[in-house]
């Protein structure tokens, strides 16, 4: 069953080492993250679930990453000491994919090196959780519809789990915010950022569902695959939603969010 369920931003720039002073500038997003961290370990998870977007698959099918020792590292962010180590759900993972496999184009694979967007995540949410498993999957160029599909699916798997599942979204949204964005600015940025977080805080997925998608394409927001996939995931289940942060002071759209089982 699942038990847990949030969004979070995985910038490195959240790690001091890597952030230095602009981490300062993240204290809301780090103050979330320690309250979601509360909540994680209270829902006592048995199986953790990451669905990465910033690295999301270059086909248009699914992956499910059943490594069975998972390592992150950020060297490419000029943290050479740091490491983390965790667990893969190795049955957990095979038995999900095996389900699957007749109503969703989905592959299993085995890499050992957690992407950056898995890794930040875990490490700011779950060093009290360190023996807990770890599922990763990711978003992907298949199309709205089948992500959602594949979330929906995945629903009707985990709730027949005896495993208390957790379920975390990597992911921010638009990184188009302001003329000093990575990405450049564009007014899709704001726009989409704002009607996601009203719909969010309705539980509206209808309408996250129907948004238009020239404006999510110009909006640039890595996460919205992968929020479909979540939405899919939670589907028919009571939900209350809390946004615990919204600030983008790099120009990037940083939201933490719980959607809390009712």
């Amino acid at each position: 069953m699942i038990v847990f369920s949030a969004i979070v931003p995985p910038s490195p720039l959240l790690i001091p080492v890597i952030g230095k002073d602009h981490t300062q500038q993240l204290t809301a997003t780090l103050k979330a993250y320690a309250e979601l961290q509360e909540h994680l370990i209270a829902s006592r998870p048995d199986v953790i679930v990451v669905i990465t977007t910033q690295t999301a698959v270059e086909y248009e099918r699914f992956e499910i990453n059943q490594s069975p020792t998972l390592v992150g590292t950020l060297s490419e962010f000029g943290d050479l000491d740091f490491s983390l180590e965790r667990t893969g759900a190795l049955g957990f993972c095979h038995h999900w994919k095996e389900q699957l496999e007749h109503s969703v184009d989905v592959h299993l694979c085995t890499f050992n090196e957690l992407p950056y967007d898995a890794t930040v995540p875990l490490f700011l949410l779950t060093n009290s959780l360190a023996s807990v498993p770890i599922a990763v999957t990711s978003s992907s160029r298949a199309s709205w519809g089948e992500h959602f599909r594949f979330g929906k699916e995945s629903q009707h798997i985990f709730l027949t789990r005896k495993e208390r599942i957790a379920v975390i979204v990597s992911g921010t949204l638009s990184p188009r915010l302001s003329p000093d964005s990575p990405a450049g600015f564009s007014l899709a940025g704001k726009s989409y950022d704002s009607m996601l977080i009203k719909h969010f805080r309705k539980w509206d997925t209808e309408a996250i569902r129907a948004m238009d998608p020239q404006l999510v394409e110009e909006a640039g927001a890595p996460a919205h695959q992968g929020i479909l996939l979540m939405i899919g995931m939670l589907n028919g289940i009571g939900i209350a939603s809390d946004i615990l942060c919204y600030e983008s002071p790099f120009g990037i759209g940083y939201m933490t969010a719980e959607f809390k089982i009712l």
